[in-house]
């Protein structure tokens, strides 16, 4: 993954997350589909790697296992990490 599309996910993610924070989860698909919809597409096409990285946790499935929600295990120091990048 490059790092600009890498970075770009991560920024969409933490997005995503504070739209939902009410919720503590959010649905994968959610990210993918704002990522598709910008220029250039989508940069990754699951979030199991940023899973990988520690940056989020799977809390759950539904619809069959067909859909994922995650939490951002640290939103305030991702965003933070973001910003001094």
């Amino acid at each position: 993954m490059a790092h600009s599309g890498a970075r770009r996910a991560i920024e969409v993610t933490c997005q995503v997350a504070r739209e939902n924070e009410a919720y503590g989860e959010f649905a994968g698909s959610d990210v993918i589909r704002r990522l598709l919809g910008e220029p250039g597409g989508a940069a990754i096409p699951n979030l199991r790697m940023l899973v990988s990285y520690g940056l989020l946790e799977k809390t759950g499935t539904a619809r069959g296992h067909r859909r994922a929600y995650y939490r951002v295990v640290d939103l305030a120091g991702t965003e933070q990490a973001l910003r001094l990048l």
